[in-house]
């Protein structure tokens, strides 16, 4: 069955959003943050704002990071 999208926002390569018609669904990509960002954080309407009023957003995520055998925690940013 196809689907019919509602809206597109295309930010640059790998960082887009779109809501599908029937059932308002949006499906996010934004390549270099985890899943769990993406999905719980980000918003259609946050890259509509990027998009249209040229604002930055700013999430933080938590990673597990090892250098030479050591493994330790890290907060990073990740600006759209």
């Amino acid at each position: 069955m196809e689907k019919i999208i509602q809206e597109f926002v295309g930010l640059r390569a790998e960082l887009y959003s779109f809501k599908m018609w029937e059932d308002s669904s949006e499906h996010k990509r934004c390549k270099g943050v985890k899943k769990n960002v993406v999905k719980n954080r980000i918003t259609h309407d946050d890259y509509k704002n990027c998009l249209l009023n040229r604002e930055e957003q700013l999430r933080k995520m938590n990673v597990i990071r090892s250098h030479f055998h050591d493994v330790y925690t890290e907060e990073s940013s990740f600006i759209s």
